[in-house]
């Protein structure tokens, strides 16, 4: 009779521990972020009468993903750490390549048919989305890209472009915000060299 209760009680309590254990690890969802709301009027149009543009992203693997990734160059400036409470809503890859698709969307570019022999091709490949740490307390959100400007086959431009914006926080938040900025004035910079390279 004992060797049966035993046998009985001894998975319950399992049970019980087992579910005590995950009660103690309920922990909060991660705060989401993105480049929030997009702001064309500062950051202009491209002229009438340019063709239609496709666009294309590319990023190394460790940045193909929702970590929010940051620096302390003051420390090792080679080690890629992340924030464990807070992340992208989306990739950067695919949070930037929405932002400047609904850039060119609001000032009437449509998707261009591979039978348009004018249309543009943009081809960019992303160096760099993240936060960097001069010191304990001051940081900036820095962006690098490598554009490529396409007209069909042909390779019309290549460049390269930078933005920095200073964090207001040196936490997540102001990464996060510190990177809408660096997107916005990136697209611009793609934008205005788009319209003097492929507008010729």
């Amino acid at each position: 009779m004992m060797k049966k209760l035993r046998t009985s009680i001894i998975p319950a309590l399992v049970a019980c521990l087992l579910s005590a254990c995950s009660l103690m690890d309920i922990r909060p969802s991660p705060t989401l972020y993105d480049l929030g709301p997009l702001q064309i009027e500062e950051m202009g149009r491209l002229p009438g009468g340019m063709p239609n543009i496709t666009t294309k992203v590319y990023a190394p693997d460790w940045m193909d993903d929702s970590l929010m990734v940051y620096r302390l160059d003051y420390v090792d400036n080679q080690q890629v750490r992340f924030y464990t409470e807070s992340s992208w809503a989306a990739s950067p890859v695919t949070l930037f390549r929405s932002r400047m698709d609904a850039y060119l969307m609001a000032i009437g570019n449509r998707s261009a048919s591979t039978l348009e022999t004018d249309a543009l091709s943009l081809k960019i490949v992303f160096e760099d989305f993240s936060q960097h740490f001069a010191d304990e307390r001051t940081c900036t959100g820095r962006i690098a890209v490598r554009a490529s400007l396409y007209k069909g086959q042909e390779l019309l431009a290549q460049q390269r472009f930078v933005a920095e914006e200073q964090a207001e926080t040196a936490n997540a938040a102001g990464g996060a915000h510190a990177l809408s900025k660096a997107s916005d004035a990136v697209i611009a910079n793609i934008m205005n060299w788009v319209a003097i390279k492929g507008g010729r």
